[in-house]
């Protein structure tokens, strides 16, 4: 589905949100490119405390280089990552839309690893409470790389950041 104009993008029906205001990064290069890598780092700290950081290595369909940076993660689960990875959408959930059940079902997935069903109650939602939250106040993003084909990534980090290589 395509996004609307305005300040703040929103597609699909206004549940996923890319962060394409005056000053963000605009996630739009990321359509339908390739994902070439991925790289996890431990961040300083202890074991028990620690965050990392998750760097993708993307090409568009320009042969430009750029790398999606998200730093502070606390959890992800990439699925289907093979040799050929492309990119349907990059979106990033933050603000109001961390308050939409389907994102709150998206946090609960990739917390505990299956469909949480009903009632949103018990101590399993607890934590996803906690998340959605912080992502309310500008503290967490929830990141999703939607595929065409290839790897399905799901992150929650303290920031996100796109970067354009220099081309050799």
């Amino acid at each position: 589905a395509g996004c609307g104009a305005g300040p703040l993008l929103a597609c699909d029906h206004g549940r996923k949100v890319h962060l394409n205001m005056e000053g963000k990064m605009d996630l739009a290069p990321l359509v339908e490119s390739m994902l070439y890598g991925i790289a996890v780092t431990k961040e300083p700290g202890k074991y028990a405390d620690s965050k990392y950081t998750v760097s993708m290595d993307i090409e568009d369909n320009a042969a430009n280089r750029w790398v999606l940076a998200a730093n502070g993660v606390s959890h992800l689960d990439i699925n289907g990552l093979c040799i050929q990875n492309i990119i349907h959408e990059v979106y990033v959930f933050e603000g109001a839309s961390s308050q939409d059940e389907e994102v709150r079902h998206m946090v609960f997935r990739l917390l505990h690893g299956r469909d949480p069903g009903k009632p949103e109650d018990g101590w399993r939602w607890n934590l996803v409470r906690e998340i959605t939250q912080a992502m309310a106040a500008g503290q967490l993003h929830l990141l999703e790389i939607e595929p065409v084909c290839g790897a399905w990534v799901f992150l929650i980090a303290e920031s996100v950041a796109l970067q354009k290589m220099a081309t050799p």
